[in-house]
């Protein structure tokens, strides 16, 4: 049983709503207080981006307000919503490879603020970005129970294909718009380019070195981004947006010690996700059970440790009577 499903029910309708699309966006394992914390700080975060605009006299008219207020919702949400335990193990359990390119394209923030001086623009984007934000949401979420996206790998195609095609419009519609500054077209097209490229470099790297490679193209990209002239008050964007993107949602990690199940075939073992320790279960007889280092359970043990931590998928996995 996950841990949010041991809580007791909220009883407000509106905040249940919340903390229920929280738990289907960023997976379950999440508390009440937990997602308490993420939406204030997301809020209070937007916020006192508003108030330094108007201290700092930065003039923004209420779309520029709305538009950047939404864009630091997001983000900063994102960060602690992709970088919790919980959407680890969501994504452990994803079956499709395209999910993270699909994720990530839809997130066009970088061009959002490309066209920042252009209101109507802004005003047309921003409405785009966010209805396509909870159509994820709600409908290419993963099931957790089989973890299958709700389309199919054809319809991913077309969403991927789709996003594409409205990313080249927006570029390529930017130079050719009123009121923006060449600073902006190249900061909006260099950032989301890049984040594309080093989605399909994260994507196809081993597991145990996804996140450390995430976190190098982080550190690059602020690197890159002291080159790079955004909209005043948009500085902060770079490093939350591929916080959130490329370590958050794409880098895929062992969460708290515990690894998937897999097999070995050089020794003939497997590590279930048991504790902080891995419990090793011999699948052939000719691995010694005192052989230094391998600690061996009873089969009827590994069952019982497999069901209290949720996991029972993987007791079919162990067919076979092990020594104590």
């Amino acid at each position: 049983m996950s841990l949010h499903n041991q809580q007791k029910p909220l009883k407000n309708p509106i905040l249940r709503t919340m903390f229920q699309s929280w738990i289907q966006a960023c997976g379950e394992g999440w508390t009440h207080r937990q997602v308490l914390i993420a939406y204030a700080f997301s809020v209070l975060f937007a916020v006192g981006l508003l108030v330094y605009a108007s201290m700092m006299g930065l003039g923004w008219s209420w779309i520029q307000m709305c538009a950047a207020g939404l864009i630091a919702w997001d983000l900063t949400g994102g960060v602690i919503g992709y970088n919790h335990h919980a959407i680890k193990r969501k994504s452990l359990k994803e079956t499709s490879k395209l999910s993270p390119l699909h994720h990530n394209l839809q997130h066009i923030h970088p061009l959002i603020l490309m066209f920042f001086n252009n209101e109507s623009w802004l005003l047309g984007v921003t409405i785009y970005w966010f209805i396509t934000f909870f159509l994820y949401v709600e409908f290419l979420e993963i099931k957790p129970a089989t973890g299958q996206r709700r389309i199919g790998k054809n319809g991913q195609h077309v969403v991927i294909g789709f996003e594409c095609a409205v990313a080249l419009f927006l570029i390529t519609s930017s130079f050719f718009v009123a009121d923006i500054p060449t600073d902006f077209q190249v900061f909006g097209i260099c950032v989301y380019s890049i984040s594309c490229v080093l989605t399909l470099i994260l994507m196809n790297t081993p597991l145990p070195f996804q996140r450390t490679t995430a976190i190098i193209q982080v550190v690059g990209m602020i690197f890159l981004g002291m080159m790079l002239f955004p909209p005043d008050g948009s500085q902060w964007v770079i490093p939350v947006y591929f916080l959130k993107l490329l370590v958050g949602f794409t880098a895929k990690e062992a969460v708290d010690g515990k690894w998937r199940y897999y097999q070995s075939k050089k020794r003939g073992i497997s590590k279930c996700p048991l504790k902080k320790r891995p419990i090793e279960v011999a699948h052939t007889r000719n691995i010694s059970p005192r052989e230094p280092g391998l600690e061996m359970f009873s089969i009827y043990r590994v069952k019982l440790e497999l069901i209290r931590m949720g996991r029972p998928q993987l007791v079919s996995l162990t067919k076979q009577r092990l020594p104590t």
